[in-house]
């Protein structure tokens, strides 16, 4: 990413997260996988999301969001369509998820 400053950081997340927005600057993008993803959303860390969402239908594979153990609600910010088909949705995060046990009801696979 042109332009950016780019940290790799150690160490206890929220702490880091903290740190981080204490500083000036812009925003913070975390371009991460699954796990460092659930992590900040488990902790509450995330402001807003930015979503990609691919014109492929998988039967196997992972299934990432089933293992989280806090549903976070999101509010819908923008939607922007790419010539490949491909959409990238915008979310901001919205007061608190449901209880584990909520979620667990809700995860399933096809």
């Amino acid at each position: 990413m042109k332009g950016r400053l780019t940290r790799i950081m150690k160490g206890n997340l929220t702490r880091n997260v903290a740190c981080l927005k204490r500083k000036p600057g812009k925003d913070i993008i975390v371009d991460a996988g699954p796990s460092l993803i659930q992590e900040f959303i488990q902790r509450g860390l995330a402001d807003d999301y930015g979503v990609a969402v691919w014109p492929v239908i998988l039967g196997r594979g992972n299934h990432h969001w089933c293992s989280m153990f806090k549903q976070q609600t999101l509010k819908l910010l923008s939607v922007k369509s790419l010539k490949n088909g491909e959409l990238m949705l915008h979310y901001e995060t919205v007061g608190q998820g449901m209880l584990e046990e909520e979620v667990l009801n809700v995860c399933w696979r096809v």
